[in-house]
């Protein structure tokens, strides 16, 4: 591969490992930090990515290269040597939450999984032993305070811990929406039967959905009730966005996210967003805010905010946000500060 050919100079040389990032929203979030960050320091900048990720940065060139499962782990630990060592990296940035062990190449380690904190796989497992015991004192950068004060709650204060907002691309705006008879709320889980996703709730209360003439639209392929919930499955960022535009609301049931992304490019075409009102999402606010369009609810009050929403629509809608609002701004500040 050309890519791979040797580079004289080992100066200022930035290798950023994203070989996980296929689909969703950590996707969007490496395209967002290429397109936004500054790299004006660097000689040269390489992305290990997937193929299909979209580069709107000269100054970066692209090796394809995806991991999964283990492997993804494997590889971020201990293989990525190969490529620090061809490309005479000087500095690693890795968005897959751990980083190259055993080396002198200055690095930072992007944050962004909730699951560590609770989930019992081996994977998890080895992550949560290899940043307790292998990344004492290296810098890591989370995407909210919440997540930010769990991992110090899991691991200690040993560690170099920062918060950077990732910010998100404004959906587009299309002129040709549908009319349809029944309000449309959106329920961004391309899982429906992951626990933390929570789309249990949503089937709990089909009948109270439907008694308000809500018609719930799931990213998923396949779940429960197929006659009374429509499955589009995943989308991409384009499409997603047209979604955007055709439904009237959205309503996120998860237990737990580092960012939710949809929350927020949902909530930035102005229209409602109920969200499920959970620790997580304090954190965020505390991060970043939250537009009055976003409205917390819970289990005990899901019926009551929506018959609210549905009352006061015209109300709580927001006029669409710009590139200018805080929520919308990416900061990589903490993030570039690789020592």
């Amino acid at each position: 591969m050309k890519e791979l050919r040797k580079v004289k100079d080992m100066s200022n040389i930035l290798l950023v490992n994203a070989t996980p990032a296929k689909f969703g929203g950590a996707k969007s979030i490496i395209e967002k930090f290429i397109e936004t960050a500054d790299f004006s320091s660097y000689k040269s900048v390489y992305l290990l990515a997937p193929h299909g990720t979209n580069i709107k940065n000269e100054k970066v060139k692209l090796i394809e290269l995806e991991s999964n499962g283990l492997f993804s782990l494997l590889f971020t630990i201990f293989l990525i040597r190969f490529y620090v060592y061809k490309l005479k990296a000087s500095h690693l940035i890795s968005f897959n939450n751990v980083n190259l062990l055993f080396s002198k190449v200055r690095t930072v380690t992007y944050y962004h999984t909730p699951h560590i904190f609770y989930s019992s796989s081996l994977r998890h497992k080895l992550l949560r032993l290899i940043i307790k015991y292998g990344m004492r004192g290296e810098r890591f950068v989370f995407q909210s305070d919440y997540v930010q004060s769990e991992f110090i709650n899991m691991f200690g204060s040993c560690y170099k811990t920062h918060v950077n907002w990732c910010g998100f691309d404004l959906p587009h705006q299309t002129t040709n929406k549908s009319i349809h008879k029944k309000i449309r709320c959106l329920v961004p889980v391309v899982d429906c039967y992951s626990k933390v996703k929570n789309f249990n709730l949503v089937c709990q209360n089909i009948e109270l959905f439907q008694k308000l003439g809500i018609e719930i639209i799931a990213l998923d392929s396949v779940g429960d009730y197929p006659g009374k919930i429509k499955y589009i499955g995943r989308k991409s960022k384009k499409d997603l966005f047209d979604v955007y535009n055709n439904c009237d609301m959205l309503l996120m049931p998860s237990l737990f996210e580092t960012v939710g992304l949809p929350i927020f490019e949902f909530a930035a075409t102005g229209k409602p967003v109920l969200v499920l009102d959970k620790p997580y999402l304090d954190g965020i606010e505390k991060t970043v805010g939250l537009t009055s369009n976003i409205i917390k609810f819970t289990e005990d009050t899901l019926e009551k905010k929506l018959k609210y929403t549905l009352n006061n629509y015209n109300n709580i809608c927001i006029k669409r946000l710009t590139e200018n609002h805080p929520s919308v701004r990416s900061n990589w500040s903490d993030l570039m500060k690789v020592r």
